[in-house]
């Protein structure tokens, strides 16, 4: 692309789109004024005055308030993503300030303070504390709030188990063996709780069964492997008949006949490559091969894969 001409069109693009605010903005300032001095009824210039004004429950006031936590939503995102903890926080808050029923920021504070994971019992204001917390406390906090305004949102009951888990992770330095179970019991907990929502997600079937060989229970974790790999809450018939699912070839064109579940379901070689690490450990060679081969079948170059291939084949001989 030539990067001139790309420039002069993000210049036109700029100047339409202030020409566009300019114009709607005068339009609102004459609607604003022909109502005040058309009307006959002092009342009604009244409301009209009285729902511009510049007070925090005054109705342009608050929704001009959505706007900005969605600015402030962004720039948040963009802290989170450089690992910049402090700074994300403070433009969430602000972000909750302007809107406090918008859900997303409560679920990305709850991921910082997962990331962060300080268990350090500190006071910081800025951050919501009244009294010293940990980060657990916090998260807790945030993802408990999600669920206050959205029971359903999916992907908290995923993110609770992802802090319960760094939870026993923490348990288990300390120690801490008893207490380790019992967050990874809440874990899976909410892991289920995700799977009967949305029975899909790939890596909720690599945490439960990461759970699973921990506790030494090493059926289960291969009956979460098999359960991603076999689609088990999906079945082929919906997506026949009346639903059907069509794919689109490298020239734009339809394929017929429609695609079924397993054309679309995805299936990661991490999956096929952690059950044969499974096998391995369940000293089941031939299946731990098998497996392997199906991870390089999908991608030939997963190094995992690869090199374990190579073990498997000489304990098989």
């Amino acid at each position: 692309m030539d990067f001139k001409n790309a420039q002069t069109g993000s210049i036109i693009l700029g100047i339409a789109a202030w020409i566009s605010m300019i114009f709607l903005i005068g339009c609102v300032i004459y609607s604003f004024f022909r109502v005040i001095f058309k009307t006959y009824n002092p009342y009604i210039s009244l409301l009209v005055i009285l729902f511009f004004l510049p007070f925090k429950y005054f109705p342009v006031y608050y929704f001009w308030g959505w706007f900005k936590a969605d600015i402030y939503h962004n720039i948040a995102i963009y802290f989170s993503k450089k690992a910049n903890w402090e700074t994300a926080i403070s433009y969430y808050r602000k972000v909750i300030e302007n809107n406090p029923v918008f859900i997303m920021p409560y679920y990305f504070m709850g991921n910082v303070f997962t990331d962060r994971f300080n268990m350090s019992k500190l006071y910081k204001p800025e951050e919501g504390d009244k009294s010293e917390r940990t980060d657990f406390e916090r998260a807790y906090e945030m993802y408990e709030k999600v669920r206050s305004l959205a029971p359903n949102y999916v992907q908290m009951h995923h993110q609770m188990g992802v802090l319960y888990m760094k939870m026993a992770d923490y348990l288990r330095s300390q120690g801490k063996i008893k207490e380790t179970i019992e967050y990874l019991d809440k874990a899976l907990y909410r892991f289920k709780i995700y799977e009967n929502l949305d029975p899909v997600f790939v890596y909720n079937y690599m945490r439960k069964a990461q759970i699973y060989i921990y506790k030494g229970e090493f059926k289960k974790a291969e009956e979460e492997y098999l359960n991603y790999l076999k689609a088990w809450k999906c079945h082929e018939h919906n997506f026949s008949g009346t639903q059907k699912v069509y794919g689109i070839d490298h020239e734009g064109n339809g394929i017929q006949p429609p695609l079924s579940w397993k054309d679309i379901y995805p299936h990661l070689p991490e999956v096929y490559t952690n059950l044969a690490n499974l096998y391995f450990i369940m000293k089941d060679y031939k299946k731990a091969y098998e497996y392997y081969k199906k991870a390089l079948d999908k991608k030939s170059d997963f190094e995992p894969a690869k090199r374990n291939i190579e073990i498997v084949k000489q304990m098989i001989k």
